[in-house]
């Protein structure tokens, strides 16, 4: 079930064989009088899109960090968002009871800005927060500039620098969208949703030993960005033998994690409207190899990418099957750009 097909009303779609009741759902509220969408056969229609249904003996559970590739260094809940118990039952008590947010501060957004896939030095980008005049560039020349192994099969084959940025009064407790963009046709424009900055995570002051930017700042947040080559871009249709992905369709990118944020296995993910294929990573966070057809959903990686979407709104969702219940993992609503990439985090319901 891999791969999503076409989901809608559009005269293709099918009902399913047996209707499936979503545990946790909430009825769609994406379109003025619209409570559900019209699924075809073997998806269900759950918070505004259509998932596939997961296969009855495929439970959904935490990443183990142990079942990680090593590539050098032990896999930690806090680096790789996996779970160190080994593969529990998700913590999805997010999913129905939206989390309170706490008092908005102002804090300064330092990171670096890290690859989809391969790539070039990621120097010379520019970070934005979409709405906010909060504007940085990377540089590689920074001292808190870090240097990341690329990996094809377990092997290091190169060595990236990814450059680090500064941006100033971004407000924590609140839904960000942090655009990334670069010139002289190198790099695709990135749209990243699902990014907060929750106020347990704001740092007084840097820590001693810390590197020298670092060390003149006041309250600050750590939160790495994504960037994507244009190789990139275009070589991850070709992955999937999809071939060339549409000018005026875009990518939609992103991860599965439950309400503690670790990264989920097993999640099946739709979108509304429908891509025109549902590719799923592998098992491997420092390598992205796309799988064809994958009947279980995410890998150890937790990560999808849906391709040839519309410019536009577009309702994305996830679902599990915990025992014989079929279990939404929570859904929200992006914007796609053509010839952009979006990325998402589906993590329950956003506190407000």
């Amino acid at each position: 079930m891999g791969i999503l097909g076409g989901c809608g009303d559009d005269g293709g779609s099918l009902p399913a064989t047996d209707p499936v009741t979503v545990t946790g759902d909430e009825a769609c509220t994406g379109d003025a009088g619209v409570t559900t969408r019209s699924c075809r056969r073997g998806y269900v229609s759950t918070r505004c899109a259509c998932a596939p249904v997961p296969l009855d003996d495929v439970t959904v559970r935490r990443v183990p960090c142990a079942e990680l590739p090593v590539n050098g260094a032990p896999r930690t809940p806090e680096d790789d968002a996996c779970d160190a118990a080994g593969g529990s039952e998700p913590d999805l008590t997010c999913v129905t009871t939206r989390p309170t947010a706490g008092e908005s501060q102002l804090v300064t957004l330092v990171g670096v800005v890290d690859l989809v896939g391969a790539g070039p030095d990621t120097d010379g980008l520019t970070v934005e927060i979409d709405g906010l005049d909060a504007v940085g560039t990377s540089s590689v020349a920074s001292s808190c500039a870090e240097t990341r192994s690329v990996y094809r099969s377990g092997e290091v084959v190169a060595e990236r620098r990814l450059g680090f940025f500064v941006l100033e009064e971004v407000p924590t407790e609140t839904d960000l969208v942090v655009h990334t963009s670069g010139s002289g046709g190198l790099w695709r424009d990135v749209w990243s949703y699902g990014v907060r900055i929750a106020n347990e995570d704001v740092v007084a002051a840097a820590p001693a030993g810390a590197c020298d930017a670092l060390a003149a700042l006041g309250p600050y947040a750590v939160v790495d960005v994504k960037t994507i080559s244009a190789a990139t871009y275009l070589e991850l249709p070709r992955q999937g033998a999809l071939g060339i992905t549409r000018d005026d369709a875009g990518l939609l990118a992103g991860e599965v994690r439950d309400c503690a944020g670790v990264r989920l296995e097993h999640a099946e993910v739709g979108t509304w409207p429908a891509p025109a294929a549902m590719l799923y990573d592998g098992d491997d966070p420092d390598e992205l190899r796309l799988r064809r057809g994958h009947d279980e959903g995410t890998g150890l990686t937790g990560n999808f990418v849906a391709f040839d979407l519309p410019a536009g709104p577009v309702d994305v969702t996830a679902v599990g099957r915990l025992g014989s219940a079929v279990t939404s993992l929570g859904g929200t609503r992006v914007r796609v750009r053509a010839g952009a990439l979006t990325t998402v985090t589906l993590e329950g319901l956003q506190p407000q």
